[in-house]
C-alpha cells in the first residue's frame, strides 16, 4: 500500500472519530485488505488485517490484529508478527513483518510515514 494511502486512511479515521467524554480520547477499528510488492520474493501478496486507532492530545497510537497475508504467485502464508505505528508531534513509524510459513525469505519494511524517505525493507 502506498504511503499516501496510509496516511490518508489514518486522517480520515481521525476525522470519522466520535468525541470521547474522557480524557479526550477516541477509539476506532477497521478492517483493511489490500495487495503489496514483496520484494524479497519478487511476488504480491495479500495483506488482511484489522486496525486499532486511539486518539488523545499527547500523541496517537495504534496497533494491528488478525494480520496475515499470503504470496499470489506461490500461495506462501505469511503472518504479520509485528506491526507498530505510532503518531506523536513528530508524526508515524511504522514497522511491519512478514514471517513466511513456508520456506520463502521474510520480509521487514520499516517506514517513517511522515517524511519523504522510501521505506526500508529487509529481508532474512
Amino acid at each position: 500500500m502506498k504511503r499516501s494511502s496510509l496516511v490518508l486512511t489514518f486522517a480520515l479515521m481521525c476525522l470519522c472519530l466520535p468525541a470521547s467524554a474522557s480524557a479526550d480520547v477516541n477509539t476506532a477499528k477497521l478492517e483493511q485488505s489490500f495487495t503489496m510488492f514483496n520484494s524479497c520474493t519478487s511476488e504480491v501478496m495479500q495483506v488482511d488485517l484489522t486496525r486499532h486507532y486511539m486518539i488523545w492530545r499527547q500523541g496517537d497510537r495504534s496497533h494491528v490484529s488478525d494480520a496475515s497475508a499470503v504470496g499470489l504467485s506461490t500461495g506462501t502464508d505469511y503472518r504479520v508478527v509485528h506491526r507498530i505505528e505510532e503518531t506523536n508531534h513528530g508524526g508515524f513509524f511504522e514497522v511491519i513483518r512478514f514471517i513466511s510459513l513456508g520456506s520463502e525469505t521474510n520480509m521487514t519494511l520499516t517506514d517513517d510515514l511522515g517524511d519523504g524517505e522510501d521505506p526500508i525493507i529487509t529481508c532474512s
